[in-house]
């Protein structure tokens, strides 16, 4: 964490007004001579009184190219648009020596020209404001496609600043939480469905659900469901497992000759409603008294491969 302490606010000197020029926004671009904070901006009142438009933009790949070329290799600092009052717009931007920065603004789309390039100081360092600008309104356009242009006007735009004087940083702890990633699987019956957040699927797929956790970060629940042939299956298992009674009431009971990890039943609707480890069981009591009548699906789990068939509740 770093924080600065600065001195008394200053005033980037501009040009006179020289003109005016209505429409597309225009502005100046200048080569920070040293580390200041831009404090206060304004678009002076010569040229009209209305509402002010203002963008402060830094260039990453140095200056905007002559007109006709253009560029968007920029950060935007700031953009207040028809900001309706005429007093001076509080800011605190941190400009460091070297940085390229853009300065674009006029009132009710009112360009206040002055005669550039100009020489201004800033902390008593020469700095030269040399025009540039964009081909739409400002106040209904954030900055884009910026140009420059040599022995041309600038819209005069006033610039606050402070200079920097002790700088003091200390270290923080900052804790950023993480997504996840959760995988499931659900198993049917070809010729069955299952209903997963109002939408019915009837083969093989992949669901992918983001969702916003705790924190605001990203998650992700990806749920793969399988639609088996249970024909095949329940002839083929028969010498891996036994449930009964099936249909059952208030209890459940498997006989497990196979080894499976995990026993996973779903309802109707693809919910899962009982899971457990059975990794090692080769007898299993499930009480069932909660579960309401109708059609369920049991599945069972090992490292290689998941069984499963419908069982009824009464």
């Amino acid at each position: 964490l770093t924080t600065s302490e600065t001195d008394a606010l200053s005033p980037l000197l501009l040009p006179a007004q020289s003109s005016t020029y209505s429409g597309n926004v225009r502005g100046y671009y200048f080569e920070a001579p040293t580390d200041f904070i831009i404090s206060g901006l304004r678009v002076p009142t010569d040229a009209d009184s209305g509402p002010q438009n203002i963008a402060v933009v830094k260039f990453t790949n140095g200056a905007p190219p002559i007109f006709s070329a253009t560029t968007n290799d920029f950060i935007e600092l700031g953009y207040w648009a028809n900001y309706n009052l005429s007093d001076t717009i509080s800011v605190c931007l941190a400009i460091d020596s070297g940085d390229i920065i853009g300065i674009y603004g006029n009132r009710n789309d009112i360009n206040s020209y002055g005669a550039a390039p100009f020489t201004s100081t800033i902390n008593g360092l020469p700095v030269t404001l040399t025009r540039s600008g964009m081909q739409n309104p400002l106040s209904s356009t954030s900055m884009q496609d910026i140009f420059s242009e040599t022995g041309s006007n600038i819209s005069r735009v006033e610039m606050f600043y402070d200079d920097i004087i002790e700088t003091t940083t200390s270290s923080v702890e900052v804790i950023v939480p993480q997504s996840y990633l959760v995988s499931d699987s659900l198993y049917s019956c070809q010729g069955d469905s299952i209903n997963i957040n109002g939408f019915i699927y009837v083969s093989d797929t992949t669901i992918t659900d983001s969702l916003i956790s705790s924190y605001n970060c990203d998650s992700i629940v990806v749920t793969a469901l399988i639609f088996n042939d249970c024909t095949n299956i329940l002839d083929n298992k028969l010498n891996n497992f036994n449930i009964y009674p099936n249909p059952f009431t208030n209890s459940l009971n498997l006989t497990l000759n196979g080894d499976f990890n995990n026993l996973v039943i779903y309802n109707s609707i693809g919910e899962i409603i009982f899971k457990e480890n059975i990794f090692n069981l080769k007898e299993i009591n499930i009480n069932t008294q909660s579960f309401a009548s109708g059609v369920y699906l049991i599945n069972l789990i090992n490292d290689e491969k998941a069984e499963s068939t419908t069982i009824i509740k009464k």
